[in-house]
């Protein structure tokens, strides 16, 4: 879990968590410290290529189990992603991101679908993914939003992203906010209990 109210620097070091990056390219008029918040960081308002970068050592691979999910808020309509990490092969990726139809939706290089609910309104909303070994679900605010059974074998490329895909495409323009991630598939009481405390920012 990253909580960017914990510090922040400027340029490309580090803003927030010791292991969590921020990197840039392009034009954006903001410096590191305007980017955050309260506790949320604004990525790409001034239309570069943002994002924030750290190892993906000891996340979750293979099959194995586990939940990804932050608080987001944007209006973007390019495929935003929010967070990803693993490899660009068939089932081998994992990536949550803002579909072209403004929906919440998991990627994963043929394991690709979209829970029902559009949620690029400009208001903040819990967007979390569980995957127990055999099925993906999709929660948009606590409640149940899509679902797909997968066979994911996401393997390591050494990085996870949060803002972009590979740092190369599809990259959030908006705010994030407590990105995390477990090493075990949370039950739909523990997703509304994350999904009830709206950033204020």
């Amino acid at each position: 879990h990253w909580d960017f109210r914990s510090g922040t620097s400027s340029g490309t070091d580090e803003i927030g968590p010791e292991d969590l990056t921020f990197r840039t390219s392009g034009a954006s008029p903001a410096s590191g410290p305007s980017r955050v918040r309260g506790s949320s960081i604004f990525l790409n308002a001034g239309g570069g290529a943002e994002d924030l970068a750290c190892s993906d050592s000891g996340f979750p691979h293979g099959n194995e189990a586990r939940t990804a999910g932050a608080w987001v808020k944007t209006k973007s309509t390019t495929q935003p992603a929010f967070f990803d990490y693993g490899n660009e092969a068939p089932h081998e990726r994992f990536t949550l991101l803002v579909s072209l139809k403004g929906k919440f939706m998991f990627a994963s290089v043929g394991d690709d679908f979209e829970a029902a609910t559009a949620v690029n309104n400009g208001r903040w909303h819990f967007l979390a993914a569980t995957y127990d070994g055999r099925q993906a679900n999709l929660y948009v605010d606590g409640n149940l939003d899509g679902s797909r059974k997968l066979n994911l074998k996401t393997t390591s490329n050494g990085s996870a992203v949060i803002g972009s895909v590979r740092g190369e495409t599809a990259f959030f323009t908006g705010m994030i906010n407590s990105p995390f991630i477990s090493n075990y598939a949370l039950s739909p009481r523990e997703i509304r209990d994350l999904a009830k405390n709206s950033p204020r920012d």
